[in-house]
This record gives C-alpha cells, structure tokens and sequence, in this order.
C-alpha cells in the first residue's frame, strides 16, 4: 500500500492542547519526530539516532528526551504514536479508495444503467401508492411555482440565503477546494481557541488559501480544510510580526557615516593641523621664523 508521505494532518488545537509544557526547542524536536515517524514509521529507541532525527546534539537531546518521551508510547525497542498511527490508517484507506476508483474510470455513478428506481417507476400520491385512498375526493392542490424558480409546496420555505449557500459535502467526506469554499461556523471559535481571534475576518488571506489549494491536487474534510486555514493564518501573522520588528530595529539603529563623509572630516583634521604646526612650535612656544622677524623690525 503506497505511504502517504507528501502531506501529513496537523490539528493545530489538539496539538497544542498536548504540547503545552513543552520548550521553544522541545517544540522543534518534537516536530521532527513526528514528521519523520508519517514517513518511516515507528522511531528507534536510540538515544544517537533520535539526537540525529531531531537535529540536536547528544547533550541537549539526553536533556530533553524524558519531556518528548510522554508523549510517545515505548516498547520493544520503539517509539509508538497512537494519533499518527491512526491518521496514517485513515490516509492510507483514502489512497486505496482514491486508486481503486481510479482504476474504474474515476469515481462509481450513483445509477450506472440510468434506470428509473422503484420511486420513479409510478408517480408519487397515485391511486396504488395510498392506502384507504377514496378517488371521489378532491386532490390536493398542485405545488405553485416559487418566485426562485423553485417548486415547493405549502410546507417549505426555499429562500434565496438558502439556495445560494455553498453546500460542503458531510464532514466526513474529503473533497477537493472550490471557489465557493468557506471556513465552518465553528471556525471563529477555532481561532479563538488558538490565539486567533479576529482571524476568520481577513478575507484576502482567505482568499489567498483558496488560490493556492485549487492548483492542488489535494482532497480533505471540511474539519481539515478549517485547520490548514488556521495554520496558514498564523503563518501570516508570525511573518507580519518578524517584518514589523526588523523594521523597527532598523530605524532605531544608529546610521553609520557615509564614505565621502570619512574622507571629509580626515581632510578637515589635516588642515587644521597644518595650519596650527606653522604658527607653534612643539614647546608651545612662537615659531623662530617668526620671532627673528619681529627682532629684525626692531632693530630698523
């Protein structure tokens, strides 16, 4: 059975939810374990080969083993995830659905020989289908017309919210992104949960999302879609954050002189101390050019 091995689900709520004791570098370590537990399975029960995996030196891993160790299950010689194992059940039971639909022409039509069904074969409220129906009653009046174009009867109500919201298909059913998707009712508690509130309303980086999943040949529940939105939003407001800082470190850091600005003010000292050289001598006192001068008016 093929591995999927090119993405891997990350429930950003439960994932916090159990990596809240956690360090900023436990966080990292962590990550990398799991990622590679989604493409080669259960981990080593290796002290140097966990340190290689999670990027780390010996000493700093031994120092952080027993903190990512509660959070794996450890026996005969391997780590075991239970939430990883099952979402790789999951991934790989979609794949075999993907392939074995795939390898039929694409996915089973509903009524391959386009026969009528049983509800079809006698038209609904006929004389057979009613038992007790007594023929010398009225009918009951015909549905009319809905504005819409609709044909209701007298108990629906279709209105124009409801025939022009998009319908996601059930929970549990992966699907790929459209242009009429749109993050769940729960998903402004969702953010709230994470530390995102307010993010549900910005309807570019929305849009953005839905652009980049519709050149993708990627399928997921209405659940998932609402957790890589999440995802993708905080990556967004982290990068926002980094640039707003650096630019605020940038203008409060002293600016360094220009080149010509160095070659100016050695120019200046220079002739400052020339001008200075020829009018006193290195004992503080007159030049003897200069003292010979005035001796010489004197004597005239």
């Amino acid at each position: 059975m093929s591995k999927p091995d090119t993405w891997m689900p990350l429930y950003v709520g439960d994932y916090l939810r159990d990596t809240t004791r956690l360090t900023t570098e436990q966080h990292g370590a962590y990550l990398l374990l799991i990622m590679d537990y989604w493409t080669n399975g259960p981990l080593p029960d290796d002290d140097s080969a966990l340190a290689q995996v999670t990027r780390l030196q010996p000493v700093a891993w031994k120092r952080n083993r027993a903190a990512i160790a509660r959070l794996f299950h450890i026996a005969d010689g391997e780590w075991h995830h239970k939430r990883i194992d099952e979402e790789l059940h999951r991934a790989q039971q979609f794949i075999a659905k993907q392939k074995a639909n795939g390898s039929k022409g694409g996915r089973p039509k509903k009524n391959p020989d386009n026969k009528p069904d049983e509800s079809q074969k006698k038209p609904m409220g006929s004389d057979g289908d009613i038992p007790g129906h007594n023929p010398d009653e009225s009918p009951s009046p015909s549905p009319s017309p809905n504005p819409l174009g609709n044909v209701v009867d007298d108990s629906t109500v279709v209105s124009a919210a409801d025939d022009e919201r998009p319908r996601h298909p059930a929970k549990g059913d992966p699907f790929p992104m459209t242009l009429e998707w749109q993050p769940s009712q729960h998903f402004p508690e969702i953010c709230r949960q994470a530390g995102m509130a307010g993010a549900e309303e910005d309807q570019a980086a929305i849009a953005e999302f839905r652009t980049y999943w519709l050149s993708r040949d990627a399928a997921a529940t209405q659940h998932e879609w609402d957790h890589k939105l999440l995802t993708n939003l905080q990556r967004v407001r982290i990068r926002a954050k980094a640039d707003a800082a650096a630019a605020k470190a940038n203008d409060a850091a002293p600016k360094a002189p220009s080149r010509d600005a160095g070659r100016m003010a050695a120019s200046t000292t220079s002739l400052e101390a020339a001008l200075s050289g020829g009018t006193r001598n290195r004992n503080g006192g007159h030049d003897g050019r200069v003292i010979e001068a005035n001796a010489a008016t004197r004597m005239d």
